[in-house]
């Protein structure tokens, strides 16, 4: 049963739609009309908060933004590390959640699944790479924000205004989901969605953060 009493149906993939997207969530105008120099609004996911499994929905003592994860004068980052990744060591207190596991077992064994196994047998030949590093799929290559859709990888970057454009396959077809980048932590400051273990590397955040935006429907 979602917020607005009816099921949403997210528009259809489409690369031009992303390209032309507003990344900001500035009021530059009226900033100006009130004298006032133009400051940072972050962007509030017009569908609410994320419905959170219950096991873990009564354990929220406040949201965070991104910054106030990582500290003054720290920037985070949507990914730092493309070699690989531990979404296991930072979440103990997630295996409550059906869900959580299945999120990170899912996002771990499609990573092993699709990792590079092909070899050069001269210097002639080489893997044949859809990506950078060979792999046929990156989680992040899910994530858009200041970057361009279209063919070939991209690199998701941060978002001080906090938007973020997923993309997931849902009901036929691709899709466009948008979420911000607020933060569930319970009362021991735990962040309760999977995090690898760099401090403030947002993919598995936004990713899971759509995911469950479709799973909540089912």
């Amino acid at each position: 049963d979602t917020k607005r009493g009816k099921l949403p149906l997210w528009p259809e993939w489409n690369d031009n739609d992303v390209n032309s997207e507003k990344w900001d969530a500035s009021h530059k105008g009226k900033d100006k009309e009130k004298g006032k120099s133009p400051s940072l609004h972050f962007f509030e996911d017009p569908e609410g908060k994320v419905d959170l499994p219950i096991s873990l929905r009564d354990r929220v003592k406040e949201w965070k933004r991104p910054f106030e994860l990582v500290g003054e004068g720290k920037s985070a980052t949507v990914v730092e590390k493309e070699d690989g990744f531990d979404l296991v060591a930072n979440s103990a207190h997630l295996h409550d959640s059906e869900l959580m596991r299945w999120v990170i077992s899912q996002i771990m064994a499609l990573w092993k699944m699709t990792e590079n196994t092909n070899k050069p047998t001269d210097a002639g030949s080489r893997a044949d790479a859809t990506v950078p590093d060979g792999r046929s799929w990156r989680p992040w290559d899910h994530i858009y924000s200041l970057c361009k859709a279209g063919k070939g990888p991209h690199q998701p970057l941060y978002n001080a205004h906090g938007k973020y454009v997923i993309k997931l396959y849902w009901m036929g077809c691709w899709r466009k989901l948008i979420v911000d980048d607020t933060l569930p932590f319970d009362g021991e400051g735990n962040l309760l969605l999977p995090s690898t273990t760099i401090l403030g590397e947002l993919w598995p955040m936004l990713l899971t953060k759509a995911i469950i935006k479709i799973v909540s429907l089912e």
